[in-house]
């Protein structure tokens, strides 16, 4: 399997999980697969060229690089790519950096790379990331994250000015915290609008996280019927892949409910919810009253390789394998045979808790 190559220029580097990610194939237990979705066309936002049967090369571009669903995700993509055959990988972690990000499609097309896979920061950089691939004849999609051709704002982009994108879709999954976090709540007793609050983390600015945090609390009211009152945190992982963030803004946050005795937790991500626990913890609750449903499983499968109980109830657990390798054969296709992007590549998840994860496959770095 080929090695990951070094960036292209030296980056710092950061963690950070990030999501973002198209719907769902499929939410059941098992093995997380990647099928395409809506027809494939020719898409007006990337170049097609003359099938190519040589050797190719395929810069992935990625934030948080170092980030294990990241790491995952370029290992997807060389296994993808060593089966494939004559095919080369070349990862480059731009961590945060949008002036990276830029530099590095630039690099790309100096190199003259057959292709470019990307995972920007944020959607800033979109608009000139796919001129100046278009401009140099270089087909160009995204995996994880919306990224718009015209807009630096994705979740304002009008859908044919989308990139093609491989990776999960936020309704999706925020409507499936909401339904395992509802499922959850049925179960406990005595838990009410005036004893309990909901606590809604993520960094507000990331377009990818405010629909998963919507969805999910939508559903949840609709199959509850409940009214409890949902405290929204504002994280920051702009520079930390790690709970920090969240448990720092959530102790903060709670110093003003010592009234309340339950607590149900979600978020962007596994980071987000395991910093609110933490913080919960260290204010005293217990974890019989705290719930929380994280997103990723890269947390949360930590937690439940402890025997000690754990407010973490619940996750999607995700392949970051499954979105690289996917991205990968599209991109190889498409170059080789012309066959044009779908829109979306979509990828599948699952819901796990403590007893069940790794029957989904789901491995904990």
């Amino acid at each position: 399997m080929p090695q990951r190559s070094l960036p292209f220029t030296p980056l710092r580097r950061n963690r950070r999980s990030a999501w973002a990610l198209a719907s769902v194939c499929a939410a059941a237990l098992g093995a997380v697969s990647a099928c395409s979705t809506g027809q494939a066309s020719a898409n007006p936002n990337t170049t097609t060229a003359a099938p190519h049967s040589g050797a190719i090369t395929i810069a992935y571009i990625q934030k948080q690089g170092d980030q294990s669903y990241f790491v995952d995700e370029v290992s997807g993509a060389q296994q993808a790519a060593s089966q494939l055959g004559g095919v080369t990988v070349i990862a480059v972690n731009v961590a945060s950096d949008n002036t990276q990000t830029v530099a590095a499609v630039r690099n790309a097309i100096a190199r003259k790379v057959s292709g470019i896979i990307i995972v920007p920061p944020d959607g800033s950089t979109g608009p000139q990331d796919a001129a100046l691939a278009k401009a140099a004849g270089i087909p160009i999609i995204s995996s994880d994250d919306q990224v718009c051709t015209t807009s630096p704002t994705p979740d304002s982009c009008a859908s044919g000015d989308l990139l093609p994108r491989v990776g999960f879709d936020a309704q999706q999954l925020g409507t499936a915290v909401g339904k395992e976090a509802a499922t959850l709540f049925k179960q406990q007793s005595g838990w009410t609008a005036a004893n309990t609050r909901l606590l809604e983390e993520w960094q507000f600015s990331t377009s990818v996280c405010t629909p998963r945090v919507t969805y999910a609390d939508s559903l949840f009211r609709s199959l509850t019927g409940s009214s409890i009152p949902a405290i929204k945190v504002d994280t920051d992982n702009t520079t930390s892949g790690d709970p920090s963030s969240a448990l720092s803004k959530t102790s903060a946050t709670i110093n003003a409910y010592h009234g309340i005795k339950h607590w149900i937790v979600w978020g962007c991500n596994d980071q987000n919810v395991q910093g609110a626990i933490t913080a919960l913890a260290n204010a005293g609750y217990g974890t019989a009253d705290v719930l929380g449903v994280g997103l990723g499983g890269d947390i949360a499968c930590k937690d439940w390789q402890s025997t000690a109980p754990t407010g973490m109830r619940a996750a999607l657990v995700f392949k970051g394998q499954d979105v690289g390798g996917a991205a990968i054969k599209a991109m190889v296709s498409h170059i080789r045979n012309g066959t044009p992007f779908p829109p979306v590549t979509e990828a599948s998840f699952a819901v796990a808790n403590k007893s069940n994860w790794q029957a989904t496959g789901y491995v904990c770095h």
